[in-house]
Parts: structure tokens; C-alpha cells; sequence
């Protein structure tokens, strides 16, 4: 099954951009949610994702770099933040100054 993409721009103050157009394109609904999920994973939307690569083909002349999606956003760490405020929440987070913890720098 295939899906639609749609990247929609429009002209006013909202949007920078005095030339801008809608372009539309036809993707794997796999692939359209895969995409999604990286882009999510380095902090972007996908229209946001799809016109940084779009700007940085310009530019490059060709397809820029590798991209990587950043850890923080993934789902591993997000499931350790998530633990990490429960912990607060319920009262379980010890906190110490460098001092108790001994890692003074005067000593």
C-alpha cells in the first residue's frame, strides 16, 4: 500500500519563503512511517526533514552526508528519562554534592 506525501508552503508572515510551492509524491506506507520515525527520532517533522535534505542536495549538488538519528530522541533513552522523572516523582533520586560524593577538587 502506498501513501501520499504532501510538503505544503504558503506565502505570508508566517512563512519566510516568497517563492514556494506544494510538491506531492507517492511512498511505501511502510516507508512514509519508518521516515516519520527517524525524522522524530532527530527532533524534525518529516515536511521539516524532507526541505533540510531538500536544501542540502542544493547545495551539495548531490545527496549530503549521512544522517543519523540522535540518541537522545530515541526510543531506548526516552524510556530511561521516563524512568528516570517516575523515580523523582516516587521520591527515589538521592541527591549529593560533589563534596559527599568525595570528587572535591580542593583535596
Amino acid at each position: 500500500m502506498s501513501t501520499t506525501i504532501a510538503i505544503s508552503t504558503s506565502k505570508g508572515a508566517d512563512f519566510p519563503l516568497s517563492n514556494s510551492t506544494k510538491v506531492s509524491f507517492r511512498i511505501d506506507q511502510d516507508d512514509k512511517e519508518r521516515l516519520e520515525a527517524v525524522f522524530k527520532n532527530i527532533g524534525l517533522n518529516i515536511s521539516t526533514g524532507l526541505a533540510i535534505l531538500t536544501k542540502g542536495v542544493i547545495r551539495r549538488g548531490g545527496i549530503p552526508g549521512e544522517f543519523f538519528e540522535d540518541p537522545f530522541y530515541g526510543s531506548a533513552n526516552q524510556s530511561r528519562l521516563a524512568a528516570s522523572v517516575r523515580h523523582d516523582q516516587e521520591g527515589h533520586l538521592i541527591f549529593k554534592t560533589t563534596e559527599e560524593l568525595g570528587l572535591n577538587d580542593d583535596e
